[in-house]
């Protein structure tokens, strides 16, 4: 498996002893090794040279985030991206929403005295990746970092035609556990109370085949993010990411979708 260039030194550390690390690091309190940065920034800035390099290459001016929480990747990552006109902060998480959206009017005023750039607008969504709303046609690339292995088998089976037959983003970005990593953690079983399944590198391998199968105008690359211990190369890396292309220039009628409402706007911020 490739990992994603980014201009950042990863690295892990075995240690060998209890100590505290981010939910997103661990299965219990109780760890082998350490990721250096931890393993949820990796994320992050891997994400988010994708999307850097993209915008360098092609014509992005919008992304959606789905399951954007607490606007972490917004607040320490996204807004860098000067060429964007729109950002979709969508979550189905109402009370998280509230509780972070400081976070957005906050940075409005960081953004406008010490960043010069062009406008752009973050628009804030009470919302699910399984159902679909007209503003997010916009959409030039969609993320999902961390989203997919959270999401109920209904939403789950729905996701594609959403993503990949509805909004038909440029781009489309995920990430998810590599459950064949998880023998190397102490306690066996899924790495989060909340994750309804994990794929083995095979199984996200042949999901990302069946969605290139069904979506034509689609073809897709999985990386590595955060690499094994030095002699544990067979379990791979500790979370996959896949990037979707679109190889077609389809357009997507605006007009006929525009009564397609399944979102609420919890806010709207122009910067």
């Amino acid at each position: 498996m490739l990992t994603y260039p980014v201009n950042v030194q990863f690295g892990i550390t075995r240690c060998f002893k209890s100590g505290s690390v981010s939910n997103k690091d661990k299965v219990d309190d109780t760890i082998l090794f350490k990721f250096s940065p931890k393993l949820n920034l990796q994320r992050y800035i891997t994400v988010f040279q994708v999307i850097k390099d993209c915008s360098e290459k092609e014509d992005i001016k919008s992304v959606t985030e789905f399951g954007s929480g607490n606007f972490i990747f917004f607040h320490n990552f996204l807004q860098q991206i000067r060429c964007l006109e729109v950002i979709n902060q969508i979550d189905t998480d109402i009370e998280k929403i509230e509780s972070a959206i400081h976070i957005i009017a906050w940075k409005r005023y960081r953004i406008i005295d010490c960043i010069p750039r062009k406008p752009f607008k973050v628009n804030i969504f009470h919302g699910n990746v399984a159902l679909k709303d007209y503003r997010t046609l916009n959409s030039d690339i969609v993320v999902g970092i961390e989203l997919i292995e959270h999401l109920s088998p209904q939403e789950f089976e729905l996701l594609p035609s959403v993503v990949f037959g509805f909004i038909k983003p440029k781009i489309v970005i995920f990430t998810t556990p590599n459950h064949d990593f998880n023998k190397l953690f102490l306690k066996q079983g899924f790495r989060h109370s909340d994750h309804k399944f994990e794929f083995s590198r095979k199984e996200f391998q042949n999901w990302t085949n069946g969605i290139v199968q069904e979506y034509s105008d689609y073809k897709a690359k999985i990386y590595g993010i955060g690499e094994p211990p030095k002699g544990e190369d067979a379990v791979g890396y500790c979370s996959q990411m896949v990037i979707f292309r679109k190889v077609s220039n389809c357009c997507t009628n605006f007009n006929q979708l525009s009564n397609v409402v399944n979102y609420n706007l919890i806010g709207s911020y122009q910067y």
